[in-house]
Order: structure tokens, then sequence, then C-alpha cells
């Protein structure tokens, strides 16, 4: 049975935990640590775990600890932490994903997937035809951090996201530095695996993806004055998560970040069917050609 894994936030710590967790080098195995808010509940009350579980969490600083659960109170429980490993399962570029708020679902949706996709930073943001504007720091920008951090665990990453306080497409210019990369419906753009085939070495790189209503000539146009490159996602149009989602899997797999790890064993594979039905055809091609 798979062990349960749970990203920690600050807020969950005590002060003393939180503390340790973000002070220079590991924690050292035998430390106990006291987990509330919203990780003590998925631990305590969803999983109902106790005394004697093990679990695994993902701490602020980085690390994946493996804990055994030694007490649970009525708030909060404490753990001891058995094992201690920082895995490099990071992607080796800072990708920031730039996009326009879709409606409330979708978004929940977009922030999930990117996560699980590797993003550094998600930027949610007011383009001129949004139909969703959030505030910053506002109560959705709350949740969309409890999504990153639930899929940063799940998906097996050990940082999740940052989550940017939305703004208009000119601030997050002046902000988000890097090659910029923006999805449009243009003819004359470049397709995106070639677009970020010239970055490759960079250090970071944003996608942008507007609003289903499209980006102003105003946006474009600011946007290509800083240098951004126009770039295309096909013929088709996509709605705002999966532009979002599938450009950033593009850029992800053209970056190298989909390539087996390091040290992974390879699977023996058997030819495609199709293919030894065709060298099937050669040899009996060639066994007639010998009869004749």
């Amino acid at each position: 049975m798979r062990m349960p894994r749970v990203a920690l936030a600050p807020s969950d710590l005590s002060d003393a935990a939180a503390a340790r967790a973000a002070a220079p080098g590991p924690v050292a195995p035998g430390a106990r640590i006291r987990i509330g808010g919203d990780a003590f509940q998925h631990l305590a009350r969803v999983l109902r775990l106790s005394r004697g579980d093990r679990f695994a969490a993902v701490a602020p600083s980085g690390e994946e600890w493996q804990l055994t659960v030694r007490s649970v109170a009525g708030d909060y429980l404490v753990a001891e932490v058995t094992e201690v490993a920082v895995p490099e399962v990071e992607a080796g570029v800072a990708v920031t994903l730039v996009a326009a708020v879709p409606r409330a679902e979708r978004m929940d949706w977009l922030v999930e997937k990117a996560t699980e996709l590797g993003v550094r930073e998600i930027l949610p943001l007011r383009a001129e035809r949004c139909v969703m504007r959030p505030e910053p720091g506002g109560g959705r920008l709350a949740r969309w951090e409890r999504l990153a951090r639930a899929a940063t665990a799940q998906s097996g990453r050990v940082r999740p996201p940052r989550l940017l306080p939305a703004c208009s497409l000119t601030e997050a210019l002046a902000s988000c530095p890097g090659p910029w990369l923006l999805a449009l419906e243009r003819a004359g753009t470049v397709g995106l695996p070639a677009a970020v085939s010239r970055f490759k070495g960079c250090r970071r790189l944003v996608w942008a993806v507007g609003p289903e209503g499209g980006w102003t000539a105003a946006e474009v146009g600011t946007a290509i004055a800083a240098g951004a490159v126009a770039v295309s996602l096909g013929p088709r149009i996509l709605r705002v998560e999966t532009a979002a989602v599938a450009g950033l899997a593009v850029v992800m797999a053209a970056l190298g970040e989909m390539a087996p790890p390091r040290g992974a064993e390879g699977v023996a594979q058997a030819a495609p069917p199709w293919e030894r039905t065709a060298a099937a055809a050669a040899v009996a091609d060639d066994d007639l050609g010998g009869r004749a």
C-alpha cells in the first residue's frame, strides 16, 4: 500500500517546528514535529492516522520527511522524523505560467495540472477581456495555494509553485523576468516547440495564455514591444486551461523535463504489432521471390 503523502505549509507547523524546517541543513532523524492546520485535518480526520502509523511529508524547506505518528490531540499531532531525503524532482528551468483566469472550477483544475507538470510560479492574469478578475491577495489565491500543495504531494514534487498576486499584463511583464512566449491565434506566428528551442539553456521562461475572448491589440503590442515571442498551438481554438496545460507540457518536453529520471531502469519492449506484420510480409515476399 502506498504511504500517504502531504505537503506542509508553514502554518501547519508549530513555531519551533517551522523554525527547524527553515534552518540550514536537513532535519535530523529522531526530531519530533508538531503538525496542525490543514495537514492535521487531512492526516487525522480524512486519513484517520493514529499512533504508530507512517506517512511522508513535503517540508517547506523542500525536504521529504518520512514520519511516524507518536500522538494525536484535539487539533494537532506529533510525529517523529525517521528518514530525510531531498529528491531531485524539480524542473531545472523555472517556468512561470501567466494565465488569464477562467471560471472558478476551471482555474482550480489549471492550478492542479500546472503543478503536476512542474511549473515554478503561477500568475493569475487580469487581462482586459477576462470574465473573472480576482483581486490581489483575495480568498481565491489562498484556495489555489491549498490546491497547489495537494497537487505537490500527489505528484511527488517537493516544492509547491508560488502563487503570485493577480495583476495586469503590463505589471506581469515588468515583474516576471525571462523570455516570454505568448499564445496567439494568428497566422505567421511560430510553432511553440520551435520557439522553445530558441531558449534552451535559459534558467527562466514565461508561458503566457490570454482569455477566451483573446488578447486585445493593445496587449499584444505591449507584449511584443517588451520582447515576447508570439507562438501558436495549432489551428484549433482551445480554452484557457487547455492551452495553458497543453502548452506547458510542450514547453517542459522541449526543455528535456519529460526525460526519464537519472538512474531509471529501461523496460524491454517488443516491436509493435504493425512492425512485426511489416517484417513478416517482407520475409514472405523474399520467400516468394526465392521460389520464382
